[in-house]
C-alpha cells in the first residue's frame, strides 16, 4: 500500500492542477474576427470599409458590398469609428470554454457572420 501512496498524491496534485488551470482559463477571453469572405460596405470617399451594422440602413444601399479580402487586395482600411466599436470583431469563448467546445461539452458560439459572407445581425 506505501507504493501507491507516492502515486495517488501524484494523481491528486495533477488533478489539483487541471483544475486550477480550467478555472483560470475561464477568466482568459478569445475574439473571432471577421473571415475574408465577410461583405463589408466601401466608402470611397474615405477609402475606408465599413461593417453593416456600422451603417445606417438607408446609407447602407449607397455604398458596394465586397468581401472583406477583396477591400484589403484594393487597399482601404478599415473605418476608424467601426473597428473601435467592435464591428470586425466577435466575443469568443474564454480558453477553457474552448477547449469544453473542442471535446464536445459545449457547442459552438452562434456566429455573426453566415458561411456565406452575410452578417447575422
Amino acid at each position: 500500500m506505501n507504493g501507491l501512496n507516492p502515486l495517488f498524491r501524484f494523481m491528486g496534485g495533477a488533478f489539483g492542477i487541471c483544475i486550477a488551470l480550467l478555472y483560470l482559463g475561464f477568466g482568459i477571453q478569445t475574439t473571432m474576427v471577421a473571415p475574408d469572405n465577410a461583405l463589408v460596405l466601401l466608402d470611397e470617399s474615405k477609402n475606408t470599409y465599413l461593417a453593416p451594422p456600422c451603417v445606417k440602413a438607408e446609407a447602407a444601399g449607397l455604398l458596394q458590398r465586397v468581401p472583406l479580402s477583396l477591400a484589403q487586395e484594393l487597399k482601404f482600411q478599415p473605418d476608424d469609428q467601426c473597428r473601435n466599436s467592435g464591428g470586425f470583431v466577435q466575443e469568443g469563448r474564454s480558453l477553457s470554454g474552448s477547449l469544453l467546445q473542442k471535446v464536445g461539452i459545449l457547442g459552438p458560439l452562434p456566429s455573426r457572420w453566415n458561411p456565406d459572407g452575410t452578417w447575422n445581425w
